[in-house]
């Protein structure tokens, strides 16, 4: 359920502190969640919300084999990507009643890129030349970008690059919740057409497709003997 100050309506809280008065789907949940674009000051919180929702995503795992290392190359590329993306995205965040953050979410409008190699390099990436092997790290960039590549080609839908629950949450509804109550709402009322997204597990895989998205695209990446399987999905409004 997504419970908002007016009911059954549920508010979003724009960039330029308007509020946009948004449909709320249907109580299904079961967490009551209140969304908002995410500040400045939450951004810590989020990418630690993200780094433990990724730390046995087959994403990462594969490449970066070790924990330590793992987790602290997916909190310094997840900290980057917030930090440099945030002004031409919006990161959303789900939060209990209580106020605990229990999701973090990315949708990415139409043309959408990520920042260029440049500013990640001085935004923080070449410290991993130091900390991380640096064959993993260029086989992992390969593959971010060409997992990438099927949603970006659809030039007029929006993409949600990043949808995360925060493991005491997960299996209770937040993430179908968020998508249905937040992401898609905000979407539509920005006049998008529709929405593109690639996962990298099989049980993500068979959820979307329950959930009604159309997979459009499959691909394998391999890396010294391990594989991670891409699938595309995408959803007409």
């Amino acid at each position: 359920m997504c419970r908002c100050p007016m009911g059954n309506r549920c508010l979003i809280r724009e960039k330029n502190n308007q509020i946009t008065d948004l449909p709320a789907g249907p109580d299904r949940n079961e967490v009551t969640l209140n969304y908002a674009i995410m500040t400045l000051e939450e951004l810590p919180a989020c990418r630690e919300i993200t780094t433990r929702a990724f730390m046995n995503y087959p994403y990462f795992t594969v490449h970066f084999p070790d924990p330590k290392k793992r987790e602290s190359y997916i909190r310094g590329v997840v900290d980057m990507d917030m930090r440099l993306n945030r002004d031409h995205s919006v990161y959303f965040t789900a939060r209990d009643d209580d106020g605990t953050l229990a999701a973090v979410g990315q949708v990415c409008p139409p043309g959408y890129r990520d920042a260029s190699d440049l500013k990640y390099f001085f935004g923080g990436y070449w410290k991993f030349i130091f900390t991380q092997n640096i064959g993993a790290m260029l086989s992992w960039l390969s593959m971010r970008e060409k997992a990438g590549e099927p949603c970006h080609a659809i030039s007029d839908m929006w993409y949600a690059n990043l949808l995360t629950v925060d493991p005491p949450y997960q299996g209770k509804g937040v993430g179908s919740g968020m998508m249905r109550d937040c992401f898609i709402p905000y979407i539509k009322a920005q006049g998008g057409k529709g929405m593109t997204l690639f996962t990298n597990t099989e049980y993500n895989r068979e959820y979307y497709r329950r959930k009604g998205f159309k997979e459009f695209d499959e691909r394998f990446f391999e890396y010294k003997g391990g594989r991670v399987g891409s699938w595309s999905f995408r959803m007409d409004f």
